[in-house]
């Protein structure tokens, strides 16, 4: 079980989901390990309330399932379904570059220029974190540019699966650098406003981070 962290009462229900979420993603939790409110609450000492609505969070997010009993359990994710989810993203933000492309203004190009400058910089300093915050700010902010309703709530359904992979991703040797120039030609297609090719750079980029999560 994750130790006691320091939670602030104001935001105790965020401070748990992300304490537990936070330890899934980095594997302090692994596939099996059994979530049960009532022990998390006694080693926590907060009650239970918080932690019931983290796991449902949890839950919806598709991090852990709930037994028949109503514990909830990390789940694990096989390459089928890997596949299955980065091939949904690749597809879903593909979509969304074409018609960013079809819609995004100077304004939106020079906010996406200005990120990638900062990218090249933290992928410079080697600075990892830095590197995954801004990566995932320039898809946020393109899926944004698109104008689509439905397809950003669908990538939020995925998120937390796909996040298990991002981080040992971007840690893969030369794939910081790899990530950067598929994000400037993604950035090059919208400068473009050529449709198709953002949508094909946008799923290349996609697929290519999915062949290194299953690799590594």
């Amino acid at each position: 079980m994750p130790q006691r962290p320091a939670f602030n009462l104001h935001t105790l229900r965020q401070q748990v989901y992300q304490r537990l979420r936070d330890g899934i993603l980095q594997g302090e939790l692994p596939r099996g390990t059994r979530l049960v409110a009532s022990q998390l609450a006694e080693q926590w000492g907060i009650s239970r309330t918080p932690i019931s609505e983290a796991l449902l969070l949890l839950e919806q997010e598709g991090l852990v399932s709930r037994l028949p009993t109503g514990i909830c359990e990390v789940v694990g994710l096989s390459k089928v379904a890997i596949e299955e989810l980065y091939l949904t993203r690749a597809a879903l933000e593909g979509l969304c570059a074409l018609r960013a492309a079809q819609r995004i203004t100077d304004e939106g190009i020079a906010e996406l220029q200005s990120i990638m400058q900062q990218l090249n910089k933290a992928t410079r300093a080697g600075d990892l974190d830095t590197v995954d915050m801004l990566g995932k700010r320039f898809h946020e902010r393109l899926v944004a540019f698109s104008g689509l309703t439905y397809i950003p709530n669908l990538l939020r359904s995925i998120e937390g699966m796909i996040d298990r992979y991002r981080a040992r991703t971007i840690a893969s040797p030369g794939r910081p650098w790899e990530a950067f120039r598929e994000h400037e030609r993604i950035l090059a297609a919208l400068q473009e406003r050529n449709a198709e090719a953002a949508r094909a750079a946008m799923q290349e980029h996609i697929l290519n981070a999915y062949h290194k999560a299953i690799r590594d």
